[in-house]
């Protein structure tokens, strides 16, 4: 039971992100918020279930981001295109970059998946500072925060968001250099996810 727990917490938090969705375009403004917590801390306490129990998985290690990134992108794109007046608008700029930072990403990841036959990911500081600040963002908006504090939030998380699209882009260099990610050279000793 306790091996399945995480992975059930994961598969749990992807089957949200469409509610999550909803609730922000249906104006439940009590519910898309709550979602969002709830979005948060069971990403928190998936990863520490498995750490502290020795349990993780491959399955894990793959469903979380994803999960992680459909709830970012799914409220990012429902608070910018198509926000209820509860809500505040995000702006586009900020929904651009964020896309075209993961779409640079997935590109990268397939380009070293069909060179060298795995990615290795490593989490890096700007990415969970990035993360954090989209989530700070998504609630202010969720929670009606005046529109220049979401503005705010935005120009605070760009450069994390930015730097780290710059971080692991270089790490996939490396990779197809046939280095590990983080490592200081193509023959460094970076360590994989």
């Amino acid at each position: 039971m306790r091996r399945m727990l995480p992975n059930a917490i994961t598969l749990a938090r992807l089957l949200l992100v469409p509610v999550f969705g909803w609730a922000i375009v249906a104006g439940k403004a009590a519910l898309a918020p709550s979602l969002l917590v709830a979005l948060a801390l069971s990403d928190w306490l998936d990863g520490f279930l498995a750490r502290r129990y020795r349990v993780e998985s491959r399955l894990g290690t793959l469903l979380d981001p994803v999960a992680d990134k459909l709830a970012q992108l799914t409220g990012l794109v429902a608070l910018a295109w198509a926000p209820h007046r509860a809500f505040t608008q995000v702006p586009g700029f900020f929904l651009s970059l964020v896309l075209m930072r993961e779409m640079l990403l997935v590109y990268g990841a397939a380009r070293v998946r069909l060179s060298r036959g795995s990615v290795r990911v490593k989490p890096r500081l700007e990415g969970k500072v990035s993360t954090g600040a989209i989530f700070l963002l998504l609630l202010a908006a969720c929670l009606g925060a005046p529109p220049w504090a979401v503005w705010t939030l935005c120009g605070a998380g760009a450069p994390f968001v930015l730097v780290s699209g710059v971080r692991y882009v270089i790490d996939g260099h490396r990779q197809m250099k046939g280095g590990a990610p983080g490592a200081a050279g193509p023959t460094g000793g970076g360590t994989p996810r």
